[in-house]
C-alpha cells in the first residue's frame, strides 16, 4: 500500500514538509547521553526548531504531539590507497 493509498483511507491529505535541519557541531557522548535524556544545552536548541514548526502548522498542529528526531552521524576519513609496490623485481 502507497502512502497516499494511505492517507486517502484514513481520509487525510498527504502533505510534504521539508525537514528542518539544526547542525549541532561535534558532539561528546556524554552531551549525546543529556540530549537523549532532554536535558543539558543542546535540547535547548531543538527546542526553539519545535516550536517554530508547531507555529508554522498553525491549526493543524492542535491536538498533536511533534517528537524532534535527531540525527547523529560521523564523517569517516577517507581511505588512502596505497601505492603499488614494485615486488616483482
Amino acid at each position: 500500500m502507497n502512502a497516499s493509498t494511505t492517507s486517502e483511507l484514513l481520509g487525510e491529505k498527504a502533505v510534504a514538509t521539508a525537514p528542518i535541519i539544526i547542525d549541532l557541531g561535534k558532539l561528546s557522548r556524554k552531551k549525546v547521553k543529556q540530549l537523549k535524556k532532554g536535558k543539558g544545552p543542546y535540547s535547548a536548541e531543538v527546542a526553539p526548531a519545535v516550536a517554530q514548526v508547531k507555529a508554522n502548522l498553525g491549526s493543524e498542529a492542535a491536538g498533536k504531539e511533534i517528537v524532534p528526531v535527531v540525527v547523529l552521524y560521523q564523517k569517516k576519513p577517507k581511505k588512502r590507497k596505497l601505492p603499488m609496490l614494485n615486488l616483482l623485481s
